[in-house]
């Protein structure tokens, strides 16, 4: 292994420099890399190692791929790649082959940022990846995407403006974690994978955190889903199509929907903190999931729950419940029982929201109740918090329950002074 030092040049040939010293190095070479704009594309088939001296830029107009690597065990550390383009399908980067390090790069990309094709038992950590803000989400790719990619380690980065942050599908055994993703669509993406673990990352204001679809035996733990708000369908996480999940330990905060839950079966779902959305936890087509020893606090509807039987829910922490504790084991002896009257009459309705817990509508859900089998029903709901809520998760629901009451009075406002106009004319 040696070291080879690359010249600067921005005539023609400079710009193709890189290039020919890619094609002339020996496997295992280590390609330092003085600062300058080099001009792509690069094709990397042998396992090289390539690291940025300083500001390092290959830079890629209208090309499909700004950098291939078409070998195994190639190191891309410390370079900058831009990559303009009218095309979205294009991609500033494109990983075939095994056992890859990419780390420390900065991708700016109209089109896919970091794109793996079979790539399996690399590393990619501590990247930042950037899309075009000025694209509507339609318009954008993915930041990193996996398609039959195994064994990878997805991990640190940061990543901004693109469609969805990570996504894969069918791809398995793969770790995400200590990655944030915000101002996308979904923050990552789960399609038909198995063995996925998906932790202590971050995503906020997304259209969703993440959409699992599909998958079987993913783990989603020690994550933060915040502030999805922006959209009509927002939600922290989906589960859809989802069997043998382990949820547990996620921060849950302000979103329109904390957890939403379809058409999945047999998860476990526990000592999650789900605070300050909209709705808490709602379910559709749901059976046969354990949901326990979980906290909802200040949130606008709890827990809402359709067509969804055999679900196990136990010994969660509901703000909303007025229970009673006979025998002093600091459960209530008086179940929580979801009903979703309220939500029903608000999804058709929207401007009935100005009448939340007003005693009438308190009265309506009394004389108006439906089938009770199908609600969701904690039969032993924890009569104190499960979880010791830290400062930032204080000043979420605060700060949630600010915005809710000022859109309180406005609503009031619209309605009463629309009213009177329209009895003025």
């Amino acid at each position: 292994m040696y070291l080879l030092l690359l010249p600067v040049d921005g005539s023609a040939e400079g710009q193709n420099e890189l290039q020919r010293m890619i094609d002339e190095a020996t496997p295992g070479d280590v390609l330092t890399i003085p600062s300058g704009h080099y001009t792509g594309p690069i094709v990397i088939s042998k396992p090289i190692t390539l690291k940025g001296n300083g500001e390092v830029v290959v830079q890629g107009n209208n090309l499909d791929v700004v950098v291939y690597i078409a070998a195994d065990q190639v190191t891309l550390e410390g370079l900058t790649i831009e990559h303009q383009s009218k095309d979205k399908d294009t991609m500033a980067v494109l990983v075939e082959g095994d056992g890859h390090q990419l780390t420390g790069l900065t991708v700016q990309t109209d089109g896919y940022g970091i794109v793996l094709r079979d790539a399996h038992q690399s590393e990619i950590t501590k990247n930042t990846i950037k899309g075009n803000a000025e694209n509507e989400r339609k318009d954008r790719q993915n930041g990193i995407d996996l398609f039959g990619s195994h064994d990878n380690v997805i991990k640190g980065n940061d990543i901004s403006y693109v469609h969805d942050g990570v996504y894969l599908e069918r791809s398995e055994d793969n770790d995400i974690t200590d990655n944030t993703v915000t101002h996308s669509r979904y923050g990552y993406h789960l399609m038909f994978t198995e063995g996925t673990r998906l932790t202590e990352n971050i995503s906020e204001q997304n259209v969703t955190g993440a959409m699992v679809m599909g998958t079987r035996g993913t783990v989603v733990s020690h994550n933060q889903f915040r502030k999805q708000l922006k959209h009509v369908f927002a939600q922290g996480l989906l589960l859809y199509d989802v069997l043998h999940a382990e949820v547990h330990h996620n921060h849950i905060h302000a979103n329109l929907v904390g957890i939403f839950i379809q058409d999945s079966q047999e998860n476990k779902i526990y000592q999650n903190e789900v605070a300050a959305n909209y709705i808490g936890v709602q379910m559709l087509n749901a059976k046969d999931n354990h949901i326990y020893e979980n906290q909802f606090v200040a949130n606008v509807v709890s827990a809402q729950a359709q067509h969804s039987s055999n679900n196990q829910v136990k010994e969660n922490y509901w703000d909303n419940h007025m229970g009673l504790d006979l025998d002093g084991d600091e459960r209530s002896d008086i179940p929580y029982r979801a009903d979703p009257f309220f939500y029903t009459i608000v999804k058709d309705t929207p401007a009935f929201q100005i009448f939340f817990q007003a005693p009438g509508m308190t009265f309506l859900e009394n004389i108006l109740k439906s089938d009770t089998s199908l609600w969701l029903e904690d039969a032993a709901p924890r009569k104190h918090p499960v979880l010791d809520m830290d400062e930032s998760s204080q000043s979420v629901s605060i700060g949630l329950l600010a915005f809710s009451a000022l859109l309180l009075l406005f609503s009031m406002y619209i309605i009463y002074y629309g009213g009177k106009r329209k009895n003025e004319t």
